[in-house]
């Protein structure tokens, strides 16, 4: 093979790495992830809102809980969770929802998203399913909605991932 081939076919095996270097998730989730969030706000959005405020109310103190081990969202419990983490750029968020990350509170152009693996689990039902990254707290999209989720405070009782039962 002359050397114009080998250039040629090095540059596009390069650019084929490249491409799925960007598509692969990161192993896991970065440490300031983990741990227990209170869901405090909706965002402002231009547009109609896809929920009631019923459903605003009810997802408005909903904690959140990640751990490696288990994962909660209300009283909605997953064991033995699998997480997904991908670094989105701005134009990549906005073709996921037409709503750019400035609209949500990133200065940055860029924004990590933590995913849960479980399919049959909609964000209605585990709210926190997809969770963006900022840089003191969490956003979250529920029906086109966006949320955003504090760090609860250090001793929640309601922060466990198991829900106890009371007798």
């Amino acid at each position: 093979m002359d050397s114009k081939k080998g250039r040629a076919c090095l540059g596009m095996l390069l650019l084929l790495l490249m491409g799925a270097a960007k598509l692969m998730p990161a192993a896991s989730p970065p440490r300031s992830f983990w741990g227990c969030w209170v869901v405090t706000k909706m965002l402002p959005m231009p547009g109609l809102s896809g929920l009631s405020q019923k459903q605003v109310n009810g997802i408005l103190g909903t904690r959140l809980v990640f751990t490696p081990s288990c994962a909660r969202s209300g009283r909605t419990v997953a064991r033995s969770p699998e997480y997904s983490t991908t670094v989105l750029s701005d134009r990549d968020f906005f073709k996921l929802g037409n709503v750019s990350l400035r609209q949500i509170g990133v200065a940055t152009q860029q924004v990590t998203r933590v995913g849960l693996v479980k399919p049959e689990l909609s964000d209605l039902v585990f709210l926190g399913d997809y969770v963006f990254l900022r840089s003191e707290d969490i956003v979250l999209e529920v029906e086109g909605d966006f949320f955003v989720a504090e760090r609860a405070k250090a001793g929640d009782a309601a922060c466990v991932c198991e829900m106890r039962k009371v007798k």
